[in-house]
């Protein structure tokens, strides 16, 4: 496990093999996160450094397309707290929205 883990951290070609070892690896890498409290989200994507939507989809099949589906609703309240922390639109030199950008501006203010 730990050689695909390793072997993941410096390689992302060819693509198959990363997915085959991204699927392999994707159960031990979520109960690594789950029991190293004190690293922070940083610091588990630079150890694991992949997309996190392949092992949200592995791992919860069942509700993966949630977020998609209620996106309407949960941008609306993202911006709402954005505005409320700082001038986002200023930061990230946004001067509207565009309905096609969401996924974009949300992306770009909360980087998960």
């Amino acid at each position: 496990m730990a050689a695909m883990i390793t072997w993941l951290r410096y390689h992302n070609s060819p693509s198959s093999q990363v997915q085959e070892m991204m699927e392999k690896t994707c159960k031990f890498r979520a109960s690594k996160i789950r029991e190293e409290k004190d690293k922070t989200e940083l610091q588990h994507l630079d150890e694991y450094p992949r997309q996190v939507e392949p092992d949200f989809r592995q791992l919860f099949p069942k509700v993966c397309d949630n977020l998609f589906l209620k996106w309407p609703k949960i941008f609306k309240k993202l911006i709402a707290y954005a505005n409320k922390q700082v001038n986002w639109k200023q930061l990230l030199h946004f001067d509207g929205i565009l309905e096609t950008g969401k996924v974009h501006i949300i992306k770009r203010m909360f980087p998960f």
